[in-house]
C-alpha cells in the first residue's frame, strides 16, 4: 500500500494496480477492482495527496512521507503507519500498546476450543 504511485491507481472504474518492482514481465502484476467502500476510501487517499500533500505527478506517491517540519516529500513513500496509528488512538482515546492487536487475537483464538493449537499459533 505504501509503494503505490498516483499512476497505479484509478477511478472509473475504481481499479488499484499492485506494481512488481524490478519484475521483469508485466504479466506479474496484479489489477484489483475495488467496491463501493474501497472506492470510497481510494478517492478520499486520491484528494489528500492532491490537495494537503501536493501530489501533482504519476510518479508521486498515494501515502508521501511526512517531512518532521509536517509537510511532505511526494517523491518519497511513507515508512509506516505507526505515527497515523498512535494519532487515530489518541483521537479515539484508547490506550495500547503497539502490539496488544496481535496478542489479544492470540488470546482469543486460545481460549476458543474449536480452534486448533496449530492455527492460534
Amino acid at each position: 500500500m505504501l509503494s503505490l504511485c498516483l499512476k497505479d491507481v484509478g477511478l472509473g472504474p475504481p481499479h488499484i494496480s499492485i506494481p512488481r518492482r524490478g519484475a521483469k514481465r508485466v504479466s506479474r502484476e496484479r489489477y484489483l477492482e475495488l467496491n463501493g467502500t474501497t472506492a470510497w476510501a481510494l478517492e478520499r487517499l486520491i484528494r489528500r495527496a492532491i490537495e494537503e500533500c501536493k501530489c501533482t505527478l504519476p510518479e508521486h506517491y498515494l501515502i508521501p512521507r511526512r517531512n518532521r517540519d509536517h509537510s511532505h516529500d511526494p517523491t518519497r513513500p511513507a515508512q509506516d503507519y505507526r505515527a497515523g496509528l498512535q494519532e487515530l488512538l489518541a483521537i479515539a482515546e484508547i490506550k495500547v500498546r503497539r502490539y496488544d492487536f496481535r496478542h489479544h487475537a492470540v488470546s482469543r483464538a486460545l481460549s476458543n476450543p474449536i480452534v486448533p493449537l496449530e492455527a492460534a499459533k
